[in-house]
């Protein structure tokens, strides 16, 4: 635990308490539930110099989304009102002043009708993995920007070859495009005569100062580029009508790491397979 400022939330107890309840709500935990649990999961505070972070916290979290219990209720009022506080708190006298009006906005808070009860509607499950290894796809191209450039309608190719997790959004997978764009749906066998796309500008072309000039400069391999992990964190960005499945061609499968690959969110898909394919025309490698 450490304090980095007098604010209610100002240190790790009381983020964690009100993370934790609030994780159990969207889970479609009961308010008993919601409660049992997270007093279980920080049961070890009790009886020691953070206990009163714990209520405070709770009191809060559960005022907020209209949950808050007679006796969650009753217990941090009778901390505040015994000025109970971490020793950590009390070893800077500004800082403890500071700290005990944060509980006198709280105290008044509890003392007040607490907000009406939030709902938490029951997650989406959706597969966030869906493709298999070997998998190839035509991306469509379909935004306003691609009419400009001359790309609207048009197909590029991308192929699964492995998987990456991405914090807490799971595992997703990682594809590598070939560098070309078809106006009509290709045969899986043209992958065969294609190089991959970076995902990255070509040395010398960066639009900013102090780049890579030369395939040396690059900080991390250049190998990277050749590989882009996709991550899908909200059902919606996924731009299901505009894939096509191609076939599948063998592919490795390989776990990856992100600092084996670059990544980027489905929604901003589309800008970079444009701006790095009219990057990379007339460049080798």
């Amino acid at each position: 635990m450490g304090f980095w400022g007098p604010a209610l939330f100002s240190n790790d107890t009381t983020c964690d308490v009100k993370d934790t309840y609030l994780e159990l709500l969207k889970n479609q935990a009961t308010d008993e539930e919601a409660y049992t649990k997270t007093y279980s999961e920080y049961e070890e505070l009790f009886g020691t110099d953070e206990e009163m972070l714990f209520w405070y916290a709770l009191a809060d979290t559960q005022w907020n989304v209209g949950r808050l219990s007679d006796h969650v209720k009753e217990t941090a009022l009778k901390l505040i009102a015994e000025k109970a506080v971490p020793e950590e708190a009390r070893e800077d006298e500004v800082f403890y002043v500071k700290y005990q009006n944060t509980l006198k906005k709280l105290e008044e808070k509890l003392n007040s009708p607490q907000k009406a009860r939030k709902r938490f509607p029951k997650k989406i499950e959706y597969v966030t993995n869906p493709w298999n290894v070997g998998d190839v796809y035509a991306y469509q191209f379909n935004q306003k920007e691609s009419v400009e450039k001359g790309l609207y309608g048009k197909y590029i190719l991308m192929q699964k070859i492995g998987n990456f997790k991405f914090y807490q959004y799971g595992t997703h997978s990682v594809v590598q495009v070939f560098d070309g764009v078809f106006d009509e749906l290709p045969d899986l066998n043209v992958i065969n005569e294609m190089r991959i796309l970076p995902m990255v500008y070509p040395p010398g072309k960066f639009p900013f100062e102090n780049c890579p000039k030369s395939f040396d400069e690059f900080v991390s391999p250049f190998e990277t580029s050749l590989k882009m992990g996709i991550v899908y964190s909200r059902i919606r960005e996924y731009p299901k009508k505009n894939l096509f499945f191609i076939g599948n061609s063998p592919a490795e499968g390989k776990e990856y790491f992100l600092d084996e690959i670059e990544d980027a969110l489905w929604s901003c898909v589309e800008r970079l397979l444009s701006i790095y394919y009219f990057a990379w025309r007339g460049e080798e490698y």
